[in-house]
């Protein structure tokens, strides 16, 4: 049975409510004419609307809406059609209707898409979207406050005020005004204001200011703090006190037992640039300050007023910077850097203990310049003891045709020196007689290559019996090294048979001297058979024997030598540390927390109770 759409009306209900009616939803009216071969229908139909962006193809918006036994009066029906507030955005949008009647025979007949217009739009106001839990949005469909402004501007022609819920108290005023737009905050009093921001009056730079109860300002933000015109802006922050009794601006930062630890006050007894910081109890703990002209830092113990560390700028030396730690209560220095030591831009630096000391002098060369005491330097401070590092592993190794790495380690060392290296495992052939088999095993130090003497071979002969035939297997080398990372292989290639390994270690050892002479591991000497040495003669191995002693004492001599120099230096510096020490101006003052200082008589009291 052919159907077909003869008319179409959309209707929007609209009804009328008290103040507390519910707000209106997204539904609206669709009224339809269906007819068959032109005769209206009577009797039940099944329909569907599916809303789109697009008058062919496009997109689906919101969900397909099926209603069931629609009833159908002389080709006349009604549905209530609800997609959704979301669906309409804004966007155009077309609606298709699917029909089949009888309701529940047969596959539904598609009526064509029809162009929604102004109707259903009453429930918005273009570019104004109203979601479900009221929120206004403009320019957004997705407004997350009960007004959401996107993407451009709020424009306010002339006043603004905004009140308190009573709808009489004044809040906020932003007014028109000839040097700018100015925000106060209300305390009730229309007058004035407790919080101002806009344009200054004589050259339109930016301000904050907070007002006491008149028209007092005590604290502010100023953008150009002389307010004129002149093409120079400087940034002011202020905080003042207002009163006969006002101890200047006070910038107070607290803990959270409401305890003052940090203080900035602008008048009463503070002198001019010192700001400190204090404990709980009003005990001094950081300070910064002038000394001579110059700037100072430091630091107190507030369980006894003692001044621990000190820094600041050395004018009596051509400038540079000086910083003093002390070891104890009685001014006796621990640790001092001197930027500009005696004028000649060198740095120096001395760390002092009760019976010994060290010293870094920049202003002297060579081994000079560096002056610790006789057993500082051990092994274990400059890293050139013996170190090792090791691979171990019980997998099975298969080995192929090519030469390559079974495994490999790598070892940083921070001097040159010697490594040990040496592997192990257990190397199993299954052996087929008839043919030979072999392996070559050896250490080295690059991945692609055996040296001449680790080619070490395993082999079973053609005539051996068939079975697994095992053969434990240590191959090692020396090797030089240079300072940084060196890596060692364990490398293995098989000629003849099926060969395995397991158990394998691989072990470095590095050394940073030698104690005797050192034959290192080689490379291929360019092909060839290999030479052929005897056994070595009696005399030989004397020979042997007086070089590895002449060896030693070369060593030692040069040792012993370096060693006389370095104590005829350290005895040196000791001598020239004990005439500076004995050339020291009497112990500088530490004052506690609440005394002056009896070189600048400055005050180091808790911030916001000093006397006016």
């Amino acid at each position: 049975m052919r159907k077909t759409l003869v008319s179409l009306c959309a209707v929007a209900a609209l009804a009328a409510g008290t103040a507390h009616a519910a707000p209106i939803d997204g539904t609206f009216n669709y009224q339809g004419r269906l007819t068959s071969g032109g005769a209206p229908i009577t009797g039940n139909a099944d329909v569907k609307f599916i809303l789109w962006d697009a008058a062919v193809g496009g997109s689906q918006a919101g969900p397909v809406r099926t209603f069931l036994n629609v009833p159908v009066t002389d080709g006349l029906f009604d549905a209530d059609i609800d997609f959704g507030v979301g669906a309409f955005n804004g966007d155009e949008r077309w609606l298709q209707v699917d029909v089949r009647s009888p309701a529940g025979v047969g596959s539904y007949v598609t009526l064509g898409r029809q162009q929604i217009r102004g109707t259903p739009y009453a429930i918005q106001t273009r570019g104004l979207y109203v979601d479900d839990a009221l929120n206004v949005g403009v320019g957004t469909t997705s407004p997350d406050e009960k007004l959401h402004v996107a993407a451009g501007d709020l424009r306010v022609d002339g006043d603004l005020w905004l009140y308190d819920s009573s709808g009489t108290q004044p809040l906020v005023h932003s007014y028109s005004h000839p040097d700018g737009k100015y925000w106060v905050f209300q305390n009730g009093n229309t007058g004035y204001g407790t919080f101002a921001a806009g344009t200054s009056e004589g050259d339109g730079a930016g301000f904050l200011s907070l007002f006491d109860d008149s028209t007092m300002f005590v604290l502010g933000l100023d953008a150009d703090r002389d307010n004129v015109s002149d093409g120079v802006e400087e940034g002011l922050m202020y905080v003042r006190s207002r009163g006969a009794g006002g101890t200047g601006g006070l910038i107070s930062v607290q803990n959270n037992d409401g305890d003052e630890t940090i203080s900035l006050l602008g008048g009463g007894s503070r002198l001019a640039g010192s700001f400190t910081t204090f404990d709980s109890s009003g005990s001094a703990l950081v300070q910064l300050s002038e000394d001579l002209g110059a700037g100072r830092l430091r630091l107190f113990d507030p369980t006894n007023g003692y001044e621990y560390l000190e820094m600041h700028v050395d004018g009596s030396a051509g400038g540079g910077g000086l910083l003093f730690i002390d070891r104890n209560n009685i001014n006796d220095i621990g640790f001092e850097v001197n930027g500009n030591y005696l004028g000649t831009e060198s740095a120096r630096v001395e760390v002092n203990g009760a019976s010994r000391s060290i010293v870094l002098d920049t202003s002297v060369a060579g081994n000079d310049s560096v002056a610790l005491p006789v057993d500082a330097i051990e092994s274990t401070e400059v890293l050139d003891e013996p170190g090792v590092a090791g691979y171990a592993s019980d997998s099975i190794y298969f080995f192929g045709t090519p030469l390559a790495a079974i495994l490999s380690r790598t070892i940083t060392v921070p001097e040159s020196g010697y490594c040990f290296v040496i592997a192990t495992g257990q190397a199993n052939c299954n052996h087929s007689p008839g043919t030979t088999s072999r392996l070559y095993l050896g250490v080295s130090d690059t991945a692609d290559s055996l040296p001449d003497n680790q080619d070490v071979l395993l082999k079973i002969n053609a005539s051996a019996g068939l079975g697994l035939w095992g053969h434990p297997v240590t191959v090692h080398g020396m090797f030089t090294v240079s300072p940084g990372s060196n890596t060692f292989y364990f490398l293995g290639q098989e000629d003849g048979g099926d060969w395995t390994i397991t158990n394998m270690q691989l072990s470095v050892m590095y050394f940073p001297t030698a104690y005797g002479t050192v034959t290192p591991t080689v490379f291929a000497r360019g092909g060839g058979d290999e030479p052929v040495i005897g056994a070595m003669s009696p005399g030989e191995i004397r020979g042997e024997q007086l070089e590895a002693a002449a060896f030693d004492r070369n060593r030692r001599d040069a040792e012993l030598a370096e060693m006389r120099t370095t104590m005829e230096r350290l005895s040196s510096q000791v001598e020239n540390l004990q005439r500076q020490l004995d050339d020291r101006p009497p112990c500088r003052a530490h004052p506690p927390s609440g005394q002056g200082d009896d070189t600048t008589g400055e005050a180091v009291t808790r911030g916001g109770t000093d006397p006016q």
